[in-house]
């Protein structure tokens, strides 16, 4: 048997809860959670059998922690990841990044210059059921791919944007049907076939009055190679 791997959790929220379930199933420890407020943060603990902060310097300070699970809204990622690096721990950030180009290169560079990794939950890229998929794909049994897309019809409820004050916000969610919410299926196709060239597309907020982020959105893709792709 392994040696147990600490982790810590920044944030308590439905997806930390994901996150600190998933740190027990591999069998390894949960050291700490910190969250703003400290009832919160205690609740989560308590649950979980862990430490309560509301100081993340000083949770990242405790030697047994060697990884940061971040699971706070978008635009919040880029301080925490900083932090960690220096710090000298690795992260694992929920997705995305964080909300623009800018802020998740400098994360990357942080975790560069520190020689920590940092890791972002595509979790999907590993489910069971695309090994099929991934297996024709390198013995060639599509042929040459000339084409390729995804459809995500989620629709998203005004209560949805409601029952949290950063959801649909430009500041800290960056997007919502894009960034947010379809995230995971653009991610396979661009994981799955080569890097994109070019892209063109548009973004509209049609369904929800008030979003500052896109409800729907399309795109079209050109991939190295010369296949077209559609979003």
């Amino acid at each position: 048997m392994g040696r147990e791997i600490g982790f810590a959790l920044l944030g308590t929220g439905m997806i930390a809860h994901v996150h600190a379930r998933a740190v027990q199933a591999i069998g390894a420890r949960l050291v700490a959670v910190c969250s703003r407020e400290m009832s919160r943060a205690e609740a989560f603990a308590a649950e979980f059998g862990c430490i309560a902060c509301t100081d993340l310097a000083t949770m990242l300070a405790r030697p047994e922690v060697e990884i940061l699970v971040i699971a706070t809204p978008s635009g919040a990622h880029l301080e925490a990841a900083v932090a960690a690096a220096r710090a000298g721990k690795h992260v694992l950030c929920e997705k995305p990044l964080d909300v623009t180009i800018e802020r998740v290169d400098a994360m990357i560079a942080a975790h560069r210059e520190a020689g920590t990794t940092l890791g972002c939950t595509f979790q999907i890229r590993y489910s069971p059921a695309l090994e099929p998929l991934r297996a024709a794909l390198r013995e060639g049994r599509f042929g040459r791919i000339t084409s390729a897309g995804v459809y995500v019809p989620w629709w998203r409820s005004d209560a949805y944007y409601h029952e949290s004050s950063w959801h649909g916000t430009q500041a800290l969610d960056g997007g919502g049907a894009l960034l947010n919410q379809g995230i995971h299926m653009i991610d396979l196709l661009c994981d799955l076939l080569p890097p994109v060239q070019t892209v063109c597309g548009m973004t509209a907020s049609i369904g929800h009055a008030g979003l500052e982020t896109e409800d729907v959105a399309c795109a079209a893709l050109r991939f190295e190679g010369g296949a077209l792709g559609m979003v």
